[in-house]
């Protein structure tokens, strides 16, 4: 109903929950606030100013991305391309680009495609759909913050296990390796 106050379950630093809905609420908020579709707001106000021309929050036949990748390792290429261009198509027969699409939009082709609103798939989501090649990826980096901030721990989970900016850090009593996961 809109009337529910958002509770945080512990203080902001404390500890650390990864949460994919959090993204997604975010891209809602953006899309609300600045009356402009997420994907385009991204482009006009990160990937364009940083450079970062080969990513984009939704599928693009000519990108050289990277492909998403399966809980077991298996490269998604053909369930990715396929929902890429499933919507392509619907974005053409409605003359509205994806990156002009705000979630309604999302929604409703989603439904058409009879899959989950929020499944896997769904393009763009600021929780997941962000195709980038490494390149690009290091020229974000670069500017969001130096690799010493990055892999400094912000939030220590266990004695082998603490999140830095943005990323996993994990020595496991070695050395220090680092990653990023997401699940919602």
């Amino acid at each position: 109903t809109g009337s529910e106050k958002l509770e945080f379950p512990f203080p902001p630093g404390e500890k650390h929950v990864y949460s994919g809905e959090g993204y997604f609420y975010l891209q809602r908020v953006v899309e609300k606030i600045t009356g402009t579709p997420f994907a385009r707001f991204m482009r006009e106000t990160v990937l364009d100013p940083l450079g970062m021309t080969r990513s984009s929050h939704y599928w693009r036949e000519d990108a050289d991305s990277a492909t998403p990748h399966d809980g077991h390792g298996k490269a998604m290429t053909e369930i990715s391309a396929a929902s890429g261009k499933q919507l392509t198509e619907i974005a053409a027969e409605r003359k509205k680009p994806l990156e002009s699409w705000f979630y309604e939009d999302i929604e409703r082709a989603t439904v058409r495609l009879k899959q989950p609103v929020l499944g896997m798939l769904m393009q763009p989501n600021a929780a997941w759909s962000l195709r980038t090649t490494a390149a690009d990826y290091a020229k974000f980096l670069v500017y969001a913050c130096s690799l010493e901030a990055m892999l400094r721990p912000q939030i220590k989970l266990n004695s082998d296990l603490s999140w830095g900016l943005g990323c996993g850090l994990e020595s496991s009593g070695g050395p220090q390796w680092f990653y990023h996961g997401g699940d919602n």
